[in-house]
């Protein structure tokens, strides 16, 4: 019963973004045909237009339509990122252009990564440099 309780509401709510979608769309038709009949000056329309975008796309999250609009952008699916890194993982092409790049790179990462350690003792006997302003940022 909870089941078809949740179903119920579930396809009243989505009816209900359906009515409102057709509101939205002869609103805004309207408010377009009363901007283009008084001279078309400054499209305020637009406000409209946004106003009723805004208000679809929030209900439409309301009732999961991300996940429809999964099927259409398949990048908005949260396991897409690991399937493209495995993906190019697999790639010889791209793992061997990394490895050159890092190899023809002077400084490599594990050089930028570390920190130095300093003391009360080297900070006084060792005059600060300026930084070099030549390294590309």
């Amino acid at each position: 019963m909870d089941l078809e309780k949740t179903v119920r509401k579930y396809v009243h709510d989505l009816k209900g973004l359906y009515v409102n979608i057709i509101v939205y769309g002869v609103v805004s038709l309207v408010s377009f045909l009363v901007w283009l009949s008084f001279g078309g000056a400054g499209f305020w329309p637009i406000w409209v237009f946004l106003g009723f975008a805004a208000a679809i796309v929030l209900q439409g999250l309301t009732l999961g339509s991300v996940k429809q609009l999964e099927e259409v952008f398949p990048f908005l699916k949260p396991e897409w990122e690991e399937q493209q890194i495995k993906k190019l993982l697999k790639n010889t092409g791209f793992t061997k252009a990394t490895q050159t790049q890092e190899e023809k790179s002077p400084t490599t990462k594990k050089e930028t990564d570390k920190k130095p350690v300093s003391t009360a003792k080297t900070a006084k006997s060792s005059p600060k440099k300026a930084p070099n302003k030549s390294k590309n940022l």
